[in-house]
């Protein structure tokens, strides 16, 4: 019986191609675009859960409040509050501290050097506070010695090859020995901490200075990332109530008159945005949207399914009405058609892995992942999957069986069954299906387009400061920085460059100083902690600022370099300066010894030097009263041949610090960086809404072809009585059309309300223009009407006479 039924279903199959092209299809892509979907949510989701205890580990934030009330959150602590909430809470078992620095690494010889961004000092602690798995060395020893170091496996291949690692040597900034001590296996990619190296926090007062072990000058720098590990799970809000008791009777009156801390749990440090996040996160909002979005994507598919499902039982009424009068129960005639739609859904979804092998490479290399398909099985996203498409395959095969059972037989024999599935109430339910999957469809690409937009709109704006061609050098080595007025004439020099400045730093790094300023304007005193870069006296030329008043630095002022100021309109209106006359600040905590005093020299035009996300912020610049603050050299390149300058750039640096790497970016390429999860969103958006108009039109597609199926008769008759193609075309389009113009219009607010809600995240931000909707409305409307058209016109130009000489 089993296979009397397989070979009925197959030949169905065959003999209904459209039909069933159609519905393998669609499921299958729906079913792929879920199981990556869902995979690279789950990937998400488990961030940093591998750590054994991980609901007790906890990042310390800090919260800064302005003088205007603003509170500032940051992803960081300083070096003293960790050991001083682990003396005074006892529910914390251990902390551990991480310092990260870029620093130059060589092997034992000194042969090959390399420049490690991710290069970390930690306490001894820090691995008994996370569970990395050390493959080589002694856990409860590795971090002890200040000259130990751990690398990672991949480091350990690097920098040595095939040969032994433990126990070899590597150099730090040249003059600093480190003996390997443990290595560790390759970090999982679900881990928000990523690190090549690990040296003892005791490493950092011989490379930094002795200060970093003075706790009364490391409450503002440097920023570290501090993790305690509880004896209990207690409570967040708990924690938060002894952390605040420790800062009321232990912080220095200076540090708690502005700065508070709470703790977060490890697991929620990926989808943290606080300032100086260590790597970039993803708003778990986002997620929900994908998995949305994936469970649409398969109803869009699944009500195809029931759709062409229930036109399949149509056309075979008579079929089941002999089965009926040779015996068959309701019963069997149920088993058959839910083995007929198990059996399609088991197709789908063999396809459908063929389907996720195929374009999950692609999805992996364009959101940098590592996701394996058959990671499906492992963490539960097939068993959901298939209890889906098992309830769909229960739906769509006892529906048609309860509305069979009603009716006597001879209404399907005599061929009039198919009535009772083209009355008013299933024709709305059709109608309604077909309704939701271009609601769908049409709000994808308005949510497309408008990404998009926003896109462009980031790419185009005017940022007011050059950033095309300006090469970016960050300066590791203290030579070049004590020596920039001769390193910066050497640059000046060579063909292609145009000019040459330097900067403390880029917000994106590690946020602005911070400076405690007073400024005295005509008498009137505001003080407040502002932001601060610290420059070379080139900078505005290098960068293009327009002056809106006064004028920029210069050497041919003697007193620029110790006395003078500018900032943007933003800090300008903040202090209430509407001219220069008379405007003196006083900047604390800029030098070790004196506090620099000096005037207000101009005023610039607003500019962009931070994400679009954030609002423009009051800044100051003034020229820095020390070589080590100058982290970065700006060059702005005038030639052609790119590629030969950066090599004579790269010459001259050497010369004067050989054994330093040499490092470059462009500054529009980092800008680009800042949006990159922005830009990737748009892009799988923009895949999935072709994904949900490609499934909504075939299923308008077999739909039709159904519909002039059922109605060739009507047709052949409206022909012969001297109806036109083109009305017979417009009688069977009419219907359709109208269902996807109520779509569009259904879509056009829900589009408008989840892109305000998303526009919402930037501070600079395109507007939601008319035309989006527009677009979005007529290329559905006209992919619709070519799907409808092109079946329509099929049926509206058969021959009457083979239609109706049966008749």
């Amino acid at each position: 019986m089993f296979k009397n039924y397989l070979k009925t279903i197959f030949r169905r199959a065959v003999r209904d191609r459209l039909n069933t092209s159609i519905n393998l299809f669609g499921l299958s892509v729906a079913i792929a675009s879920c199981l990556i979907i869902f995979l690279f949510v789950d990937n998400e989701l488990n961030y940093d859960r591998f750590h054994k205890d991980a609901d007790k580990i906890y990042r310390i934030t800090t919260h800064e409040t302005t003088e205007n009330g603003t509170i500032r959150n940051f992803a960081n602590s300083f070096l003293p509050y960790a050991p001083l909430l682990e003396s005074q809470f006892s529910s914390i078992a251990k902390t551990a501290r991480l310092l990260p620095q870029s620093v130059s690494v060589s092997d034992d010889k000194k042969l090959n050097v390399f420049q490690e961004p991710r290069f970390f000092y930690a306490d001894p602690t820090f691995l008994e506070v996370f569970s990395f798995p050390l493959i080589q060395g002694d856990r409860a020893t590795a971090l002890e010695a200040p000259d130990n170091i751990l690398i990672t496996k991949s480091v350990a291949k690097k920098y040595f090859g095939e040969n032994e690692a433990l126990g070899k040597v590597l150099h730090v900034e040249q003059d600093y020995t480190f003996k390997v001590a443990g290595i560790l296996a390759d970090l999982p990619e679900q881990s928000s901490l990523k690190f090549d190296f690990i040296v003892p926090m005791a490493a950092a007062e011989a490379i930094w200075g002795p200060w970093i072990a003075d706790p009364n000058r490391t409450w503002y720098y440097p920023p570290v990332y501090s993790f305690a590990k509880l004896n209990t799970q207690v409570a967040v809000e708990e924690a938060t109530q002894y952390v605040k008791s420790v800062e009321k009777q232990f912080l220095p009156d200076h540090v708690a008159d502005k700065r508070s801390h709470s703790l977060q749990n490890v697991t929620d440090v990926h989808f943290s945005s606080l300032e100086n996040e260590l790597q970039p996160s993803i708003d778990r909002n986002v997620l929900y949207l994908f998995i949305a979005v994936g469970i649409v994507i398969l109803l869009v598919a699944a009500f195809n399914f029931v759709n062409l499902f229930l036109t399949k039982i149509v056309l075979h009424l008579k079929t089941l009405g002999i089965r009926k009068v040779l015996g068959a129960d309701n019963g069997s005639i149920g088993k058959h058609l839910l083995l007929e739609s198990l059996a399609f859904l088991f197709a789908s979804l063999v396809l459908a892995f063929i389907w996720g092998a195929l374009f999950l490479p692609g999805f992996n290399l364009l959101m940098k992942t590592q996701l394996n398909l058959l990671s499906v099985f492992k963490n539960g996203v097939i068993l959901y999957l298939c209890g889906l498409l098992l309830l769909i395959s229960v739906l769509v095969s006892f529906a048609p069986l309860m509305v069979i059972s009603k009716y006597r037989l001879m209404a399907f024999l005599k061929g009039r069954g198919t009535s009772l599935f083209r009355g008013k109430k299933s024709s709305y339910i059709q109608s309604a299906l077909l309704v939701f999957q271009f609601v769908v469809a049409v709000t994808l690409i308005i949510s497309t387009v408008i990404m998009q937009s926003q896109m462009h709109y980031i790419r185009d704006k005017n940022l007011g400061i050059q950033q095309d061609q300006v090469l970016v050098v960050p300066v590791r080595d203290a030579a070049i920085q004590n020596r920039f007025s001769a390193v910066k004439n050497q640059i000046l020099r060579l063909n292609g460059v145009k000019e040459v400045s330097a900067i403390s730093n880029f917000p994106w790094e590690k946020g602005f100083y911070d400076f405690e300023t007073t400024v005295n304007s005509n008498g009137q005193v505001t003080k407040a902690n502002a932001n601060t870069l610290l420059v070379e006296e080139s900078i505005m030329n290098t960068l293009d600022m327009t002056l809106v008043k006064g004028r920029g630095f210069s050497k041919e002022y003697g007193t620029d370099s110790t006395m003078a100021y500018v900032m943007n309109e933003a800090a300008a209106l903040k202090f209430g300066i509407e001219d220069l006359e008379n405007v003196k600040l006083a900047m604390k905590g800029i030098s070790s010894s004196t506090t620099k005093e000096g005037r207000l020299i101009g005023i610039v035009k607003n500019f962009h030097i931070q994400s679009l996300h954030d609002k423009i912020q009051p800044l100051i610049l003034t020229v820095s009263p020390e070589s080590y603050f100058l982290d970065n050299i700006l060059i702005q390149l005038s030639g052609a041949d790119i590629s030969s300058t950066i090599s004579e750039v790269e010459a001259q640096l050497k010369a004067y610090a050989p054994g330093r790497p040499f490092e470059y970016f462009f500054l529009d390429e980092a800008f680009e960086q800042l949006y990159e999860r922005e830009v990737l969103i748009s892009a799988l958006f923009q895949y999935f809404s072709i994904i949900a108009i490609v499934i909504a039109c075939l299923g308008l597609l077999g739909i039709t072809a159904f519909t002039a199926t059922q109605r060739l008769n009507e047709i052949g008759i409206r022909k012969v009585l001297g109806s036109s193609v083109v009305g017979i075309v417009n009688l069977l389009t009419s219907g359709f059309i109208k269902l996807v113009l109520i779509a569009i219009v259904i879509a056009i607010p829900i589009g408008w309300w989840m892109m305000t809600k998303w526009l919402e995240g930037f501070a600079y931000k395109t507007t939601i223009s008319w035309w989006v909707f527009v677009l979005a409305g007529s290329t559905a409307l006209t992919i619709a009407f070519i799907t409808v058209g092109w079946q329509s016109l099929k049926a509206a130009t058969t021959n009457p006479v083979e239609v109706l000489r049966n008749e």
